[in-house]
């Protein structure tokens, strides 16, 4: 591990006209680590939490999918720092990169996404500070105008 990094995290935010729901995977390194599901209904703000066995990602993959009836909106985020406790309040309001966003408007397209957006939240990624000399300044460097040189 590079010297000043720090091990991060993924996780997997799902929005619905009734539900936030997160998805991590307890210790991404360890093939047997639980799947962790937390949910919020929109509406009267009651929650839950579930574990999944390793072994059982399709039945989180399909229960998902079931939870999931309207349009999704789903997206996966890096996080530099887990939360100490881990619940749907914590979770959701982590701040991090956020990777990709997507629009899923059937539970097919929503089944096939989770296969593959899962797969992410077995991995520890490693962060590293930005230096302050590296971090953006306020000049604009050469490739930012480059569209506008004429040839």
């Amino acid at each position: 591990m590079p010297v000043n990094s720090t091990t991060a995290a993924f996780v997997l935010k799902l929005k619905t006209g009734k539900w936030r729901l997160c998805v991590v995977k307890q210790v991404p390194e360890q093939t047997s680590s639980c799947w962790m599901l937390f949910g919020q209904n929109r509406k009267d703000k009651t929650t839950f939490q579930m574990e999944f066995a390793s072994h059982h990602e399709t039945t989180l993959i399909n229960h998902l999918t079931d939870i999931c009836s309207d349009e999704i909106e789903l997206r996966l985020v890096l996080v530099s720092e887990s939360p100490t406790v881990s619940c749907i309040e914590s979770l959701w309001s982590l701040q991090g990169q956020e990777l990709y966003r997507k629009q899923l408007r059937t539970a097919s397209s929503l089944n096939n996404s989770l296969h593959q957006d899962l797969q992410m939240l077995r991995i520890s990624p490693q962060m590293q500070p930005i230096p302050p000399s590296m971090q953006p300044s306020q000049t604009r460097h050469s490739m930012q105008t480059r569209s506008k040189t004429k040839w």
